[in-house]
């Protein structure tokens, strides 16, 4: 198992939630993996993080009872029959099984890169934040950062300057993040931070919108290049962030 296929289970991984053989695939790659092994610890923080700050409830003791009864009743109320099925008809029931499986899969594989997607960009954000270390380069000059982030990089990300529009930048700082190096960009609206990530688009967005941990990202491609912004900024604002940075760098 690669880097790529580790990092879209390893979500599902740390919360217990594979099969056997993947998630021994998982283990064994994070044995030989400082890359992966580092985003799995950086998650397995975050998680604790969240399980410590937010509230936990612990369900009434009567709704194991009741609900156990219920599925007695449920399965009481069915009758009990014989049939006997054509070969026609067991052919149709398996081939319906496969679709099931495959429908499953595919579902199972998206809700894992997506869980994978929003955890890094929230992970990286709130990483920043909490070891002040928003920017590497601090300027809101878009003619020192973008020159800053070319010579780091080997793509040129594009820079705006929404100081106008009421979102000033901060200034930039590398990120790994999708398996390669990002330029990640800071803007500021009041009191709250904008994330914004910039990399060449050579791999498909796992979505355009999502809410996790009570952060909004969006996701977008322009210009050959992917962009995902995170924020805790209203809905309302972040819409406005995101209108006005695309009619800047188009």
């Amino acid at each position: 198992m690669d880097c790529n296929e580790t990092r879209r289970w390893l979500a599902a991984h740390l919360d217990g939630e594979l099969d056997l053989v993947h998630d021994t695939e998982v283990g064994a790659h994070l044995q030989t993996c400082a890359a992966c092994a580092e985003a799995a610890r950086q998650q397995s923080a975050l998680r604790e993080l969240v399980r410590g700050k937010l509230p936990s409830f612990a369900p009434p003791p009567h709704l194991a009872t009741r609900i156990r009864a219920q599925l007695r009743e449920e399965r009481a109320a069915v009758p009990s029959r014989s049939f006997w099925w054509p070969a026609w008809s067991i052919a149709g029931a398996l081939a319906g099984l496969c679709l099931a499986a495959l429908v499953g899969y595919q579902w199972g594989d998206h809700h894992a890169r997506t869980a994978q997607f929003s955890d890094e960009v929230v992970s990286s954000h709130l990483r920043a934040m909490m070891t002040d270390h928003l920017t590497d380069v601090v300027s809101s000059d878009r003619h020192t950062v973008k020159p800053w982030l070319s010579g780091k990089l080997d793509f040129s990300p594009p820079v705006a300057d929404l100081t106008a529009d009421g979102f000033p930048l901060l200034g930039a700082r590398l990120e790994r993040f999708g398996g390669q190096t990002a330029a990640a960009l800071v803007y500021q609206r009041h009191k709250h931070f904008v994330t914004l990530l910039i990399w060449p688009a050579k791999t498909e967005l796992p979505f355009a919108e999502a809410q996790h941990l009570g952060y909004t990202i969006c996701a977008w491609r322009q210009g050959g290049m992917n962009f995902v912004a995170v924020s805790d900024i209203a809905d309302k604002e972040m819409d406005d962030f995101i209108a006005r940075l695309k009619m800047a760098i188009d």
